[in-house]
């Protein structure tokens, strides 16, 4: 029998799932209809997640076809040192028929003034941001990827969104 602590801790939190959604919006153009859009949120490179995770990450993401890739949340735990490979491995991500890559990163509170020099350097196109305005939007919540201490996952596996615009 599987032992609670090695399922937590070695099992869930490597058993990453694809959650794939509509995102409804009005007033978008109908040749958006579909547009398919990768979340890859909360990777926390650091002490529990290593940049060869980040990898499995984005060859999986890779195979969903992304033609937007949406980076949230944290992307590194407890030092800025991991910043520049993660982005290193976030760069190798593939769209499916951008003939050049179209990126929407969200950075918030003290990782703005380390992360958005490296997405410069990767030719991203960034958005900084803390505040999430409207009443009629659509908003989405992903469970993110990485982890931070304590280094566990129970009922909740790290997440990849596929989302498609659905036009109304």
């Amino acid at each position: 029998m599987l032992s609670g602590g090695v399922y937590i801790t070695k099992i869930e939190p490597r058993w990453i799932e694809i959650v794939s959604g509509q995102a409804p919006n009005r007033g978008l153009p109908a040749s958006l209809q579909g547009f398919p859009i990768a979340q890859l949120s909360d990777l926390h490179v650091g002490p529990h997640v290593k940049v060869e995770d980040v990898h499995q990450v984005v060859e999986i993401a890779d195979k969903l076809g992304p033609d937007l890739v949406v980076l949230t949340g944290d992307y590194v735990s407890e030092s800025a040192q991991h910043g520049a490979a993660c982005a290193s491995e976030l760069a190798a991500l593939k769209l499916s028929t951008a003939s050049t890559p179209s990126w929407a990163i969200t950075t918030f509170g003290r990782t703005r003034s380390w992360w958005l020099p490296i997405c410069a350097r990767q030719g991203w196109t960034c958005c900084a941001t803390s505040t999430v305005g409207s009443k009629e939007m659509w908003l989405y919540t992903n469970r993110g990827i990485g982890l931070i201490a304590p280094a566990v996952r129970f009922l909740c596996r790290p997440e990849i969104t596929l989302l498609r615009l659905q036009v109304l």
